[in-house]
C-alpha cells in the first residue's frame, strides 16, 4: 500500500481503548462499519462458545474479511481483552478511495490480488497479469474428506464452531513438530506443505482440509510445515470444539476416525 495511502488511513482513523476484561467484539457481531482493528497495545483471548482458543497480541488485526469487501457473516467468536489495550481503528471506506483513484492504480496491484484470491478470483502476477484462479469453496467444512462418514446431523453444527482467518503469501500457518491443536479448511488460496527429507512439496488448495492428522491426535505433532503461497482464507476448528461436538455426537467418534484411519480407534485417545 502506497505511503501516501497509509497515512490517509492513519489521519482517518479512530484510537480506541479497552480496559482488561472489556469485550473489544461479541459473538455474532461484526467490527462497527466493517472497520479493521489493529491491535497496537496489549492482547486478547478468542474464545468460541465460551471455549478460549487462541490469543492475539501486538500486529494482529481484527475484522479484515470485512474491511476487504468480502462474503463473511459474523460468527460465534468473542474477543476479549485480557489486558489494556490500544486499537486503531481503520476505515473501509478510506481504502475505498484509494481503489477509486487512478494514481494508485499500480501500486494497488498486490492488494487488489489479495483481494481476488480470497474472494476465489484470478491470481495475479505483479504486473496483474493472470497466472491462474484460486479455487473458492464456500463448503470447505461440510465437504471436508475428514468427515465423510459422518452423519448431517453432525457435520451441519461444525461450521458453527470454526474461526475466519486470512495468512498473507510467505506466511506459516503452522510449523513441522508443532501441537495440532487446530485442523485448517481452507477456503480460498494456495498452501505449500513441506516435510524434512521430503524432496517433493505438495501444494494444496480450496477445499483442502490441512493438520487434521494432528487435530484428531493420530500422529504427536503435525508432520509438515504449511506455508502460505498466495493469500489464503482458512476455516479453523480447534480441538477443544470438535470435543464438544462430538459430545454431543458420540456414535460419530467411529465414524470419523474410520473415515480417516480406515479402521477403528478412539479420536484424542
Amino acid at each position: 500500500v502506497p505511503e501516501a495511502v497509509i497515512k490517509r488511513l492513519e489521519k482517518e482513523s479512530s484510537p480506541r481503548y479497552f480496559k482488561a476484561g472489556s469485550i473489544i467484539l461479541g459473538a455474532g457481531q461484526a467490527v462497527e462499519d466493517d472497520h479493521v482493528f489493529f491491535i497496537l497495545r496489549g492482547e486478547v483471548r478468542i474464545s468460541v462458545l465460551g471455549i478460549p482458543t487462541r490469543t492475539m497480541g501486538v500486529g494482529a488485526s481484527i475484522g479484515v474479511h470485512r474491511f476487504l469487501g468480502l462474503d463473511c457473516p459474523p460468527g460465534q467468536m468473542e474477543i476479549v481483552a485480557t489486558s489494556p489495550c490500544d486499537v486503531m481503528a481503520l476505515k473501509r471506506e478510506t481504502m475505498q478511495w484509494a481503489l477509486e483513484e487512478e494514481r494508485f492504480e499500480d501500486d494497488l496491484i498486490p492488494y487488489k490480488n489479495g483481494k481476488s484470491i480470497l474472494s476465489g478470483g484470478q491470481i495475479l502476477d505483479a504486473f496483474g497479469f493472470p497466472i491462474g484462479s484460486a479455487k473458492f469453496v464456500p463448503t470447505c467444512v461440510e465437504e471436508s474428506e475428514v468427515f465423510g462418514a459422518c452423519s448431517r446431523e453432525f457435520v451441519a453444527q461444525i461450521p458453527k464452531l470454526v474461526e475466519e482467518v486470512a495468512f498473507w503469501p510467505k506466511e506459516v500457518i503452522y510449523r513441522q513438530a508443532d501441537v495440532g491443536d487446530f485442523m485448517y479448511f481452507i477456503k480460498a488460496g494456495r498452501v505449500r506443505l513441506e516435510a524434512m527429507g521430503r524432496k517433493q512439496h505438495e501444494t494444496v488448495g480450496g477445499g483442502a482440509t490441512i493438520g487434521d492428522m494432528a487435530c484428531l491426535d493420530q500422529v504427536p505433532n503435525h508432520v509438515e510445515t504449511a506455508i502460505a503461497e498466495t493469500h489464503v482464507w482458512v476455516r479453523i476448528l480447534h480441538k477443544k470444539l470438535l470435543r464438544r461436538a462430538l459430545s454431543s455426537f458420540p456414535e460419530e467418534e467411529r465414524r470419523l476416525m474410520g473415515s480417516k484411519a480406515g479402521g477403528g480407534g478412539n479420536v484424542f485417545g
